[in-house]
């Protein structure tokens, strides 16, 4: 009878040491970490947003840049272009076309009135002033001479295609002139300075 409590004293010490076991070799659950997907269809979108408000932005520019200014040798050389491709016309309309045209780049050239003045009065005003040379004046002279003549003929002359394409070649040779002159001294004085009714 006295052997009992010394078996259930090896009994409780095992007890003990496998619940000490049980303690240490516990398992728990696995947890899985947290993860991030990266939102690519919110970035995509983003993108697209972006290109678009670019896209706006030089679209909107561009059509509010204002146009390049057209020079007033390139009006004029138009002018005498547009003249050149129309219909055959008489002589008389022709030549009054063509001095309107060259007037009108002098009047432009030289921020003149010079369509209040005549051709005569043009040429002799370029002469006192001397701002072209000798032989551009004596061709502006004698290309008015020739408009005249066949604005103001009592009957129409002889006239063909071969005639305007040579005055045409004239009034183009006496803008290319002054036009030469003027890029060369961009403060060209005006050949009519101190002409109350004629300079601006």
């Amino acid at each position: 009878m006295q052997s009992l409590p010394a078996a259930s004293s090896a009994n409780a010490e095992e007890v003990a040491r496998a619940a000490s076991v049980d303690d240490i070799h516990d398992e728990l659950a696995a947890v899985s970490l947290p993860t991030y997907d990266f939102p690519w269809e919110a970035a995509a979108a983003g993108v697209v947003l972006l290109l678009a408000l670019v896209a706006a932005i030089v679209w909107y520019r561009r059509r509010r840049r204002p146009k390049p200014i057209e020079t007033l040798e390139a009006v004029a050389r138009r002018r005498l272009a547009a003249l050149a491709a129309m219909p055959m016309m008489d002589a008389r309309s022709f030549h009054h076309e063509l001095a309107a045209i060259l007037i009108k780049y002098v009047e432009a050239r030289l921020a003149l009135r010079s369509t209040r003045l005549t051709s005569g009065e043009i040429v002799r005003e370029f002469r006192r002033n001397a701002v072209m040379s000798g032989e551009w004046q004596e061709m502006l002279e004698e290309f008015f001479a020739e408009c005249d003549r066949a604005k103001f003929a009592p009957v129409a002359r002889e006239w063909d295609a071969a005639d305007a394409a040579s005055a045409l070649s004239r009034c183009r040779r006496i803008i290319d002139g002054l036009a030469a002159q003027a890029a060369a001294a961009p403060t060209l004085a005006s050949p009519w300075e101190g002409w109350k009714n004629a300079a601006v």
